[in-house]
């Protein structure tokens, strides 16, 4: 699964291009959303929080807010979603197979 790759952790640490570092997004909002992005598909906060290594309530109180605010998350009854505008702004390449 996503959350536990070694491997897809150091791939994450290079994947910022300059626009995406100069934005107003945090390290961990990237984190945050580059996860969802690789899920593509719903994930439940509580498996983020593990996946982030931060509390439930430290993603619903920090995290969560500003990229809901800002249209690169939604809340669905299954989970938390990236949105159209979060995949544009970081593009993910597809994983080798």
């Amino acid at each position: 699964f996503f959350f536990s790759s070694r491997r897809r952790h150091t791939r994450l640490q290079g994947d910022w291009s300059s626009d995406v570092c100069s934005s107003d997004l945090t390290c961990g909002d990237r984190d945050y959303l580059h996860r969802l992005i690789e899920a593509d598909e719903p994930v439940g906060v509580g498996t983020l929080a593990s996946a982030l290594g931060e509390s439930v309530e430290t993603l619903e109180a920090s995290i969560e807010p500003y990229l809901l605010r800002a249209g690169l998350v939604e809340r669905t009854p299954r989970g938390r979603v990236a949105t159209a505008k979060a995949r544009e702004l970081l593009p993910i390449e597809p994983e080798d197979t």
